[in-house]
């Protein structure tokens, strides 16, 4: 990764800090752009992207990988500054920015993704799920943040979780108080 991104990603992130934006913590952004460039996705969809900081550490995979990743949120404001941030970055071909509700633009995307990030409305994590899974294909991954932060939230996701056959999942704690699940379709 080049200095000048580094040093971008740092400062985003202090801002982030600053302004309590809720951004993954950078372990997260390494884990999840190193997930992206092993697994060679070309075809990525995240959900929930705040000002962009996890967008841009996928971003910089998906231009590894020369792939494309379209990066979805329902805050007007957030969209708007993950979009400058990728625009001052260059990224603005690898990332297609959609505003809404996520649930119903994932029903309108006709594609199926080798790579998903899911860090949006924490108690909607099974409604996702119901939809993400209809639109991976076998070895596709898909990575859910905040796992074990907000328990109480996604209670219903893990129930579901443990129902499911065609997938393969574990819990990782990457953050001191909190971790994500890696899923793989069968």
């Amino acid at each position: 990764m080049r200095e000048e991104l580094k040093n971008f990603l740092k400062e985003l992130k202090q801002y982030g800090i600053e302004k309590n934006i809720p951004n993954v913590s950078e372990t997260v952004g390494k884990f999840l752009n190193f997930i992206v460039k092993i697994s060679k996705a070309k075809t990525g969809v995240e959900i929930g992207c705040a000002n962009g900081y996890s967008t841009i550490w996928l971003a910089e995979a998906f231009v590894h990988n020369e792939g494309k990743l379209t990066s979805i949120d329902f805050s007007a404001p957030s969209l708007k500054q993950a979009r400058e941030n990728i625009t001052k970055l260059g990224f603005e071909d690898i990332v297609e920015f959609k505003f809404g509700d996520g649930i119903k633009i994932l029903t309108q995307l006709d594609q199926k993704f080798d790579f998903v990030f899911l860090d949006a409305q924490k108690g909607n994590y099974h409604l996702f799920w119901d939809l993400i899974k209809t639109k991976i294909h076998n070895g596709s991954i898909v990575i859910v943040d905040d796992v074990l932060k907000f328990p109480e939230k996604t209670q219903k996701f893990m129930e579901q979780m443990k129902k499911e056959k065609e997938f393969d999942y574990q819990i990782l704690p990457l953050d001191q108080d909190d971790g994500v699940m890696v899923i793989k379709k069968r």
